[in-house]
Order: structure tokens, then C-alpha cells, then sequence
């Protein structure tokens, strides 16, 4: 019966302020309508661009281009991918990208790279998520923290050799572009190597998390910039 009380006169001493600041001797605008509506007003979510059938799934991330500094974010893009997956209950088991990607290293050779449905069955996954990374960077002028990131991705049904994202008539063309950007950060970051290198691991952490949500509903509210703070 407190808790109740308790919130009955918040409420009241809110409805005064609220009220007060209405009133025509005041000289400062009122507008609490629009944000009150907002507030209570449910986030919108993003629909799944695709749906995975529930089969065994490796997340394979191909850097041909050299450009991720270190070459294990490669690692973090994949194992963030893998992990949203099956923590959003898109799949149940995942193959641990690291050991796909080892062995495309150790059997590639410059003129005869590895086929993609190749790697796929040779660690056993049934679908394989592959993503080319186009684009990391944590500035775009060396001195304003903006990171930002893109990959274009695919998925492969390995047992039958087909693609089955994007689809052949998608507007989209043979991949789906995935595009990540964290927003500005505090140029002090930009200042040390150690911060720097928190930029992009960050960026590589909401850019796994990205890939991973172009398989299920989510809400757009992600802010993993904010977790980037001064030391």
C-alpha cells in the first residue's frame, strides 16, 4: 500500500510541475504533449531480411584485402556473429568460425584459393554465412574518430551447392551489403594506440553483431559506441 502512495503523489508532483510550467506568467515555451506521447510509444523493430533454417552454420569472414588491423578481428567479426545467432535462438549450433577460417589459410594458395562450399564441408556446417569485408576504418581523416565498417555477405547451402541469400532475383545482386558506423567518438580515443585499438574492436564487435541481425527481428537501438570512454 506504500509503493502505492509513493506513486500516486510522484504523479501528483509531476501533473504541478508540469502545470506550472504551462501557466501564462511563464515566458519559456510548453510542450510536454510530444514527449510524453513518445515515451510511451513502443520502439519499432526491423524485420529479418532472411530466414535461416535451423541447420548446423559456420559464419566465415574473408579479408582478402588486408583490411583489418590486427588480421583476429577477423576472429571477433565471426565469433560476435555466431554467438548473436544462436543467443537469438536463429540457430542451435554453430561451428566455431575460427577453425573454417584456419583451414582456408593453411590450403589456399595465391592462384588457387579455396572454394567457399569447400571449406563449408569440410568442418561439417550445412549453411555457411560468408562475408567479405569492403571497408574498416576507425577515422576518415586520420583525426576525427568515425568508425566505420562494411562487409557484403551471402549465405550457401553447402549439401546442395546452391546460394539462398540473397536470393536470384533480389534487388541486392549476388550479396547483401552490411554497413556499421559507431557515430563520433571522443577524439581523445584517437590520441593512443591502446584507444585506437579499442576503436576497433569495437567496430569489429557491432559489425559481427550487424551481420547477425540481418537473420532475425531486432530493435534499432544499438549503441555499442557508448561503450567507447575515455581512460
Amino acid at each position: 500500500m506504500r509503493h502505492e502512495r509513493s506513486r500516486f503523489s510522484l504523479f501528483i508532483r509531476h501533473w504541478l510541475f508540469a502545470a506550472m510550467a504551462c501557466s501564462p506568467f511563464l515566458l519559456y515555451g510548453c510542450n510536454y504533449a510530444g514527449p510524453l506521447l513518445y515515451a510511451v510509444q513502443p520502439e519499432p523493430t526491423l524485420d529479418a531480411q532472411f530466414t535461416l533454417e535451423d541447420r548446423t552454420t559456420v559464419v566465415f569472414v574473408d579479408d582478402r584485402d588486408g583490411l583489418l588491423n590486427p588480421a583476429t578481428l577477423a576472429d571477433v567479426i565471426a565469433d560476435r556473429a555466431s554467438e548473436e545467432l544462436m543467443i537469438n535462438e536463429v540457430v542451435t549450433e554453430t561451428i566455431r568460425p575460427r577453425d573454417a577460417m584456419a583451414l582456408a589459410r593453411s590450403r589456399d594458395q595465391h592462384t588457387n584459393l579455396m572454394s567457399i562450399d569447400t571449406i563449408g564441408e569440410t568442418v561439417g556446417a550445412e549453411l555457411i554465412i560468408y562475408v567479405e569485408i569492403r571497408s574498416f576504418a576507425e577515422s576518415r581523416d586520420q583525426y576525427t574518430p568515425q568508425p566505420t565498417g562494411s562487409a557484403r555477405i551471402k549465405v550457401l547451402d553447402v549439401v546442395n551447392n546452391t546460394r539462398i541469400f540473397p536470393a536470384d532475383d533480389s534487388d541486392t545482386g549476388d550479396f547483401y551489403i552490411v554497413q556499421t558506423n559507431l557515430g563520433n567518438i571522443d577524439r581523445e580515443l584517437y590520441k593512443s594506440a591502446s584507444t585506437r585499438r579499442k576503436i576497433r574492436e569495437t567496430l569489429a564487435l557491432a559489425l559481427g553483431d550487424d551481420i547477425a541481425k540481418v537473420f532475425y527481428e531486432h530493435k534499432p537501438s544499438d549503441l555499442l559506441g557508448e561503450r567507447l570512454e575515455s581512460k
